[in-house]
């Protein structure tokens, strides 16, 4: 059995015991009150509805397209033809 602690109706954490064990072979008790049974489905942030259902919290918003940087042109004073000292 799964179990979940809810804080201001979000799960905060999920526990599954070891198999062949319970939530209070686990816990002391002052622990183990702060857990309630769930479905095995439930993971953290899920929100724990007035009914007693857990739901899934929802997709957060996709994220923004990026922003295309704008295009340089660049430009250079620089000559390039190669250079000597004689040149010079």
């Amino acid at each position: 059995m799964k179990y979940a602690r809810v804080l201001d109706s979000v799960v905060q954490e999920v526990f599954t015991p070891p198999t062949g064990m319970t939530i209070e072979d686990c816990f002391t008790p002052q622990v183990v009150v702060l857990f309630e049974p769930c479905p095995d489905e439930v993971e953290q942030n899920w929100v724990k509805e007035s009914d007693g259902s857990f739901v899934a919290p929802p997709l957060p918003p996709a994220p923004p397209e990026p922003i295309a940087p704008p295009e340089i042109e660049v430009k250079s004073d620089i000559d390039s033809s190669p250079s000597t000292v004689e040149n010079l």
